[in-house]
């Protein structure tokens, strides 16, 4: 399930990020598909989805944000390569399914200068 997927999975990408950020995410359980009329040919799950107030500003979300689009619109292309394109220069030498959240706030702060 792509909203609760972890780093270096499959399923990781910008919307688990996006997702993750403003909320605190919890798998509670599976529904069948046998709960749905007609039955669709995968499980569903019911996921609780707490809000998170953080304290950055717009400026910075959106940057962050951007990042994130960029990196993931080319996630087999390492990271200083594709923000290389757009004129920032970093040198992580991994790719975007391969860094937390946090790694990307991270990122952000050190190209805004913070």
């Amino acid at each position: 399930m792509r909203i609760i997927a972890k780093p270096k999975t499959e399923f990781y990408g910008a919307l688990s990020l996006f997702i993750q950020y403003h909320f605190e995410v919890e798998k509670l359980f599976d529904i069948s598909p046998g709960s749905f009329s007609p039955p669709p040919k995968v499980f569903s799950s019911f996921v609780k989805l707490v809000p998170i107030y953080r304290n950055f500003d717009k400026n910075f979300e959106n940057k962050l944000f951007e990042i994130i689009k960029i990196t993931f619109s080319q996630r087999r292309k390492k990271i200083k390569n594709t923000l290389k394109n757009f004129g920032m220069k970093i040198d992580i030498d991994k790719r975007p399914e391969e860094l937390s959240l946090e790694d990307f706030i991270n990122l952000t702060k050190l190209c805004l200068g913070k």
